[in-house]
């Protein structure tokens, strides 16, 4: 049976993937600031908020079950776009939980699941996007945040292959996700965010990526027998 740790479960593409693996009859480990309402057995809810340094990483390590898993995996699907604004307009505070949220709580749990599993089949799949390669204005951070988890996922998967160990990453890009998210976006203005006309065609032409068609197929890739030990996916949606 499997293990699965999912960050940001309890909205969007987090919530699709708690969900349906939920469904399979894995047992669920989901880590967000708010809880879903769910009476699963087999789901574990923790409330962290992953942008804040905190004591979160000990407590998990502490609670993680060590049953026989045929499977490991951790979902770093949390993640946050602010600070959506230009240079010289940023708060500083807002900088450090972006990347706490982004790079340094998915490294955490990296490292954790590495750790605490290291005899076990592991499959870790880091929420990626098309700005970890292309620069966008008024999203910095977001973008060097995305870029530095790719390549931090790169650096796992050449130490686990050296290792010999039965370890797959996946630095997962799904598009442009019909979520809360891509709501916000829109709301933004043009002058701090460049960008926004864009998503905003996105959304009245119906371009935009359903998490549940995100989550089915990020689950085929995550089984496929052929996966390398680094796998820089995108998906593409059907027309």
């Amino acid at each position: 049976m499997d293990l699965v740790l999912i960050t940001g479960h309890s909205s969007g593409l987090g919530l699709e993937l708690a969900q349906a693996y939920l469904d399979r009859e894995a047992t669920v480990i989901g880590m967000s600031r708010r809880q879903i309402n769910s009476k699963n057995p087999r789901l574990y809810q923790f409330h962290f908020d992953l942008s804040r340094e905190g004591n979160w990483e000990d407590k998990l390590r502490e609670s993680l079950p060590r049953q026989d898993w045929s499977r490991v995996l951790l979902i770093n699907a949390a993640g946050t776009i602010a600070p959506t604004v230009p240079f010289g307009s940023m708060e500083g505070a807002q900088i450090s939980r972006a990347i706490e949220l982004n790079v340094t709580a998915p490294l955490r749990l990296m490292n954790i699941v590495a750790t605490v599993y290291k005899d076990k089949t592991l499959r870790i799949v880091n929420v990626s996007s098309g700005a970890a390669k292309k620069p966008y204005q008024g999203w910095s951070v977001y973008c060097s945040s995305k870029a530095a988890l790719e390549m931090a996922s790169r650096v796992l998967a050449e130490e686990m292959q050296a290792q010999g160990r039965d370890v797959r990453v996946i630095s997962y890009s799904p598009g442009p996700l019909d979520t809360a998210m891509q709501v916000e976006l829109r709301k933004k203005k043009v002058e701090d965010f460049p960008e926004v006309e864009r998503f905003i065609k996105l959304h009245e032409e119906g371009k935009l990526v359903s998490p549940k068609l995100a989550a089915n197929d990020m689950m085929e890739q995550i089984d496929r027998k052929d996966l390398p030990y680094f796998l820089d996916y995108k998906l593409t949606p059907p027309n």
